[in-house]
């Protein structure tokens, strides 16, 4: 069965640090929303993953918790970068940074859950 783990790029930390980059340049902007539709699109892929084992998000309330809390600021990040909205510069790099460690936690749960399916 595949990793679910895998559907988490090794070019995450360099989609965060792009949404860095925007947050502190304004002309990077593109590059920002680059990372942050990438982030999304990495989460669309996780919940997949998990459908195609016969789970939900829902079934682990800690990855339940964990996608919900890091989809409000990804989304509010997308549309600072396309200029939908306008974000403090503080607010954006609170988010950027939140929605960092939140992505690298669920792709730990991935791994935690791929060992258990490994096991079982």
């Amino acid at each position: 069965m595949k990793k679910v783990e895998n559907v988490f790029p090794g070019t995450m930390g360099y989609m965060c640090e792009k949404m860095f980059s925007a947050v502190e340049h304004i002309d990077e902007l593109t590059l920002g929303e680059y990372g942050a539709t990438g982030l999304l699109n990495v989460l669309l892929k996780y919940e997949e993953a998990l459908k195609e084992r016969g789970i939900s998000i829902e079934t682990y309330p800690g990855v339940e918790l964990t996608f919900k809390e890091v989809q409000y600021p990804l989304k509010k990040l997308k549309q600072h970068f396309l200029k939908e909205i306008t974000l403090e510069k503080d607010e954006a790099y609170i988010f950027v940074h939140f929605v960092r460690e939140k992505m690298f936690a669920l792709k730990n749960m991935a791994r935690e859950l791929d060992e258990e399916f490994a096991a079982a």
